[in-house]
């Protein structure tokens, strides 16, 4: 009887266990520190360019009203009030070089959030190569292994979590007829 046992442990376990879904489920899985990084990355771009945006809005806007303090000194200087003239003309040399430091600052933002934005593409590799090398491992004969692997091909993810599903088939892509209509 064990022998029969067995085999029909043996059965079930082809039957019922699908190693495509489990690989994709580790991929899944594998490439979420990256996705996560990559999110992250993303969002700290799309700030920095929203804060350059900003700072460059408000210092055209500061030297709009600077060069306007400036004309209303020259025809107060004009009329005759040399004082009032002198301070105002002061007030608008003060908010030119509050502008020129605002632009500067966010020229600055501006190049940050390049610099970012080129380690993009790494973090992307990174995930693909995370997931199928995940999947490579539980289904060889399906899914090939990863090209290209090195130093600047996967970053180390920052933030590493790892995902457990909430209930069987939530990691997956596609949903159930996905992985197993065409593969199943």
């Amino acid at each position: 009887l064990s022998p029969t046992m067995k085999a029909l442990q043996d059965w079930k376990l082809k039957v019922l266990h699908n190693p495509v879904r489990a690989g994709r489920i580790a991929g899944v899985q594998a490439a979420l520190p990256y996705e996560r990084a990559l999110q992250k990355l993303e969002s700290q771009v799309g700030e920095k360019i929203q804060r350059a945006t900003m700072l460059s809005n408000e210092a055209r806007s500061m030297r709009l009203t600077a060069a306007k303090l400036a004309n209303v000194a020259v025809g107060n200087q004009a009329a005759g009030g040399v004082l009032k003239a002198q301070h105002d003309m002061a007030r608008a040399h003060e908010m030119m070089d509050k502008a020129r430091r605002m632009e500067l600052e966010g020229s600055a933002l501006h190049e940050e959030a390049e610099e970012l934005n080129q380690k993009v593409p790494l973090y992307a590799v990174a995930a693909r190569n995370a997931e199928q090398e995940a999947v490579h491992r539980f289904v060889p004969e399906f899914a090939p292994p990863p090209i290209g692997k090195g130093a600047f091909l996967r970053p180390p993810p920052t933030g590493v979590w790892r995902a457990v599903a909430p209930w069987p088939g939530a990691l997956e892509p596609l949903g159930q007829a996905a992985s197993e209509g065409a593969w199943g």
